[in-house]
């Protein structure tokens, strides 16, 4: 936009008036945008006076008997007066804000509306007209109406078109248009040696027909989304979303219609039973940068991402650099900062999840790894070491009705919660599971606070047990949401919990899910925990750290990942949950490196005190407690399983099995964005300068006005 102004001030380079029209986008808006808006634009705000240059009609407004502008007649126009007034008191822009008008912008100001102050929009703005085609000399060789204006102007300088291109050069030139490659001299030999009158047409159908011509034409599109197989920024490690490269290749060999190809990039996932396909397309927006360092704020990051989406977005689809009012109200295109910001509200409110691709190999290959196994473990009794002459398997049974009888006083009598409220403090979201157990989902910040609500059926409490609980989508299968893995450092699919606190809410205090993090504990009853016992810890990362009120320190599992484990608190002293009270807990997680809980669940029980964990998964405890004879044969497997699994005596064997756990094949997945369910939407703000850390009034989603 500089090289317009400066191209358009050429016509005022000398002392005189210009003698051609004074152009309103080129010569006079740029004035006005870097010497006025500030305070008579479209900032309501900030406007002075309650004059308002940006319209025609704001500026031929009757204000008190006076108007800036009166078209034709410069000297009976204040804004004329003022910006020449030589009492500096008067004159405009005001000296305080240290703009000056030259006396050439004063000049093209007057000469504007002396020439009736039209309001011109920007060429990008007018529609396009059919201009009529240009006589030519020659009107044997235009064969379209472009070669009419191509040959006007050649003809002008005298010049005539070039001969038209021999064969082998025009099949050249088509092959590297069409599929991006030249064709192989036995393709040029035969289109040159095809003398058909529509040897050309059959040769562009063909390669149209291609799928390379998918592959050669989505390159620029691809360079729009800002396509790329890794993620930017120092770390710039891998990504995984060519599943969205070659959606757009497709797209393009199947002549996809393109309203189509805009919704489904931009909202896939929102149509009606919205298609694997249309899901993926929607990755158009996940290939923005993502910063992986360790000390980045991710909630910040995630708002870069946003910006990045609304300019890609802006750029692509309009046209227009709409980027330049994240900060302020555009100058030159009529883009206003809150229109921007409303504009980023509908990206506000998408998650980035990662969309496993079905792949018919690989559920073979799972299925079959997972049934071996499975015959593995039910095998695993036979390799126990013989003792007193007895086969393996007696002596197995023997061993484990005698664990069965150790382990059973030791069980309590567990209840898991019904989560009716969650929230977070840097926009986790959370799906309720059929087990009432809670998944993570939404943002993977570098670190977080959930609070989550329940309600409680047990009218008096003695302990709490939290669950970290594997799952599938989870990174190495969970209990964590960690990434990746550095060293000793982050072991993929950990966690750290950090603190974890309890209350009981009276009846009368309403909590709201969109706001529980904020709501205030004043009211509240915190639960006075007495001691912390854990299944599992690694090494000094005990349960009992989630207590010490030191956010560095907390419980995490290392290397145990893809398997359940849990802490059990002990309260004081037993504690009341009167009816219509609800019970609040708060898991801190202030470690960085996304090493937050990936799927929990709190159980209550009201056993006697004391209450330690039992070191068994929730399932094997729960089969534990039943007699044997009322035990499904899935709890009896579920039972014996554990045992054979943990048994010292078989830890070779399980090594192998643990083995091909791990080397199970993971499908392959694709980055997309979802939409977010309207109970857990974000609310966005605009904000001041574009500032990250400082939002002002909420907006709603909008486009440009």
């Amino acid at each position: 936009m500089g090289l317009l102004v400066l191209f358009g001030s050429t016509l005022f380079a000398d002392d005189t008036a210009p003698a051609e029209r004074v152009d309103f986008a080129r010569d006079v808006r740029p004035i006005l945008a870097a010497k006025c808006f500030a305070c008579h634009g479209p900032d309501e705000a900030n406007r002075e006076a309650d004059l308002r240059l940006d319209t025609r009609d704001g500026a031929t407004a009757d204000l008190d008997g006076t108007r800036a502008v009166v078209p034709g007649k410069p000297d009976e126009s204040t804004l004329v007066e003022r910006i020449e007034a030589e009492d500096e008191d008067e004159r405009m822009p005001p000296a305080d804000s240290k703009l000056t008008l030259s006396a050439k912008e004063k000049r093209i100001l007057r000469q504007w509306i002396a020439q009736g102050a039209d309001y011109t929009k920007h060429w990008a703005f007018v529609p396009p007209k059919q201009s009529p085609l240009p006589p030519v000399e020659h009107a044997d060789w235009p064969r379209n109406a472009i070669d009419h204006f191509v040959l006007a102007r050649l003809e002008r300088a005298g010049l005539r078109p070039s001969p038209p291109a021999d064969r082998y050069t025009l099949v050249r030139r088509v092959y590297i248009d069409l599929v991006g490659l030249p064709p192989t001299p036995r393709e040029a030999d035969a289109f040159v040696a095809d003398r058909r009158p529509d040897a050309y047409e059959r040769l562009v159908d063909r390669l149209l027909a291609s799928p390379h011509y998918g592959e050669r034409w989505a390159r620029p599109w691809l360079d729009l989304a800002r396509y790329a197989d890794t993620n930017g920024y120092e770390k710039d490690r891998p990504r995984s979303i060519w599943a969205y490269r070659d959606w757009v290749i497709r797209a393009i060999n199947g002549d996809m219609p393109f309203d189509r190809f805009t919704i489904e990039q931009l909202a896939g996932d929102m149509l009606p039973h919205a298609t694997l396909e249309q899901r993926v397309a929607t990755g158009f927006h996940r290939n923005t940068m993502l910063n992986e360092e360790g000390g980045v704020d991710v909630e910040q990051f995630r708002f870069e991402s946003l910006i990045d989406r609304v300019n890609t977005t802006g750029a692509v689809w309009l046209g227009m650099t709409v980027g330049c009012a994240q900060c302020h109200s555009h100058k030159y295109d009529p883009i206003t900062q809150t229109d921007y910001y409303r504009l980023l509200a509908f990206f506000n409110n998408a998650d980035e999840p990662e969309l496993p691709l079905p792949d018919e190999a690989i559920a073979r290959q799972r299925a079959a790894r997972l049934a071996e196994i499975d015959r593995r473990e039910r095998a695993l009794d036979r390799h126990w070491p013989a003792e007193e002459g007895e086969p393996p398997e007696t002596c197995a049974a023997r061993r484990f009705a005698a664990w069965e009888e150790a382990k059973r006083p030791a069980t309590h009598a567990w209840q898991p919660l019904a989560a009716v409220l969650s929230d977070s403090k840097k926009g986790t979201t959370f799906t309720l599971l059929d087990d009432r157990s809670l998944l993570a989902g939404g943002n993977r910040p570098n670190n977080d606070v959930y609070r989550v609500a329940f309600e409680s059926p047990l009218p008096v409490i003695t302990a709490l047990r939290l669950e970290a609980l594997p799952h599938e989508s989870l990174p190495a299968g969970g209990p964590g949401r960690a990434p990746i893995s550095v060293g000793d450092i982050i072991t993929e699919g950990d966690f750290l919990l950090s603190e974890f606190t309890a209350y009981v809410v009276p009846p009368g205090d309403r909590l709201d899910a969109r706001a529980l993090y904020e709501h205030p504990t004043t009211s509240w009853r915190q639960l006075k925990i007495a001691r912390v016992t854990e299944s599992y810890a690694m090494k000094d990362s005990v349960g009992a750290k989630t207590q010490d009120g030191n956010l560095d320190t907390g419980w995490r599992i290392g290397k145990r990942t893809g398997q359940s484990h849990h802490l059990v608190f002990e309260l004081a002293e037993p504690a009341p949950v009167p009816p219509g009270s609800m019970l609040v807990v708060d898991l801190e997680q202030a470690y960085i490196h996304n090493m937050i809980l990936g799927r929990f669940r709190l159980s209550a029980t009201s056993d006697q005190l004391p209450i330690a964990s039992s070191g068994l998964p929730a399932d094997v405890e729960n089969a534990l407690r039943l007699d044997p004879k009322e035990r499904s044969p899935q709890q009896a497997w579920t039972l014996k399983r554990h045992f054979l699994l943990t048994a010292k005596e078989l830890e070779s064997e399980v090594a192998k099995i643990d083995e091909l756990r791990r080397s199970l094949p993971r499908y392959v997945t694709t980055l997309v964005m979802q939409e977010r369910s309207p109970e857990v939407r974000r609310v966005t703000h605009r904000h001041h300068r574009g500032e990250y850390l400082k939002p002002k009034e909420i907006v709603q989603p909008g486009v440009p006005a």
